[in-house]
């Protein structure tokens, strides 16, 4: 009987040893599974740099971690938010723009120019260009003209709008804009909230809404689409038509930060769009985009030129310094692409 006993409760004390072993094991092994899927996401990189671009900018100044010093350091990256979330939406559906820069620069105008003085006729060609963004995407598909082609003479036709409407910089801000990038919001600085509700909505519909799916299948798979019985035709104006609406929006956040209206201002976008989206995690395959990351990404870029001034770097060496600084990034999202394709 003792013997019984005794060994009842020797496999007692194993049993409770190897439960507590395996536990403990699998603990560590879901520790591991979360940290590496963390690290293999999309955001995780644009979001790693634009932490650390921060923590820099406030160990150089201390004050930019403050409130005030936050919205100012991030007030700017707004335009480049927009217009990189914009190109997602083009690259996933298997196109991309190469006059977005000038098109933000002609809905400036139209806002500066025509919005201040006519609100009426200034909306009417605000929705007029948004279609005139829908218009490319069926030509693009009609004629099956390469995007690249397109977008980049229809940047010459925004560039003639623009000097016509306002061969000179000036123009006004619109009071309403004033009102809405002027507010300030309590805890988190406007800038902040804008960016996270704009990645927010632009997420949604790539991942959740129905739409998304077909945004995106358009681009990686427009087969399965055409079978499905959705028209790729009309996916492409609806996606040029939301890349243009976020163009439009862009030229709000534009209009509040010059004031006024320049054609020529805002040409620089082309370049720095792309480099965001593909920094940002986006995929010029088609169908792959993480609109956190581009957010992050937009917001990192922007605050290089704030880093650089405080590190008396000279202005004319400052588009080389950016420049190097984004070739490193990139280098670095393509040895983590390469990694998740050999673990794939």
């Amino acid at each position: 009987m003792k013997n019984i006993v005794t060994t009842s409760f020797e496999y007692a004390r194993k049993s409770s040893a190897v439960e507590s072993k395996g536990a403990g094991e699998k603990a560590q092994n879901g520790f591991l599974h979360t940290a590496g899927k963390a690290l293999s996401n999309r955001a995780t990189l644009p979001i790693a740099i634009m932490l650390l671009i921060f923590m820099i900018n406030a160990w150089i100044n201390p004050r930019i971690a403050s409130y005030r010093g936050i919205d100012m350091l991030y007030s700017s990256a707004i335009p480049l938010v927009l217009i990189a979330l914009g190109q997602m939406f083009l690259v996933i559906s298997g196109g991309i723009d190469m006059g977005n820069g000038i098109a933000v620069g002609l809905t400036n105008i139209l806002f500066a120019f025509v919005v201040a003085e006519n609100p009426i006729m200034g909306t009417l060609g605000l929705a007029l260009f948004v279609i005139a963004y829908g218009a490319l995407g069926a030509l693009i598909y009609v004629k099956r003209m390469p995007a690249i082609v397109v977008t980049l003479g229809a940047s010459y036709i925004w560039r003639g709008i623009g000097l016509i409407i306002a061969p000179n910089p000036g123009g006004a801000e619109v009071p309403f804009i004033r009102a809405i990038f002027g507010f300030n919001c309590p805890l988190i600085p406007t800038p902040i909230v804008m960016a996270i509700v704009a990645g927010f909505v632009c997420w949604w519909i790539v991942k959740r809404s129905k739409y998304g799916m077909i945004i995106c299948g358009s681009g990686n798979n427009p087969t399965a689409i055409s079978r499905a019985g959705w028209s790729q035709m009309v996916a492409m104006i609806v996606t040029y038509m939301l890349a243009g609406g976020m163009l439009v929006l862009a030229g709000m956040a534009m209009n509040d930060i010059s004031k006024g209206g320049d054609i020529n201002s805002t040409s620089t976008y082309q370049m720095l769009s792309i480099a965001t989206i593909i920094l940002g995690g986006c995929e010029f395959t088609g169908g792959i985009a993480s609109p956190v990351g581009i957010v992050a990404a937009a917001m990192a870029i922007s605050s290089i030129s704030t880093l650089l001034t405080m590190l008396n770097v000279d202005s004319n060496m400052q588009s080389a310094v950016t420049g190097l600084i984004l070739i490193a990034a990139l280098a670095m999202k393509l040895v983590s692409t390469v990694r998740r394709g050999k673990k794939a």
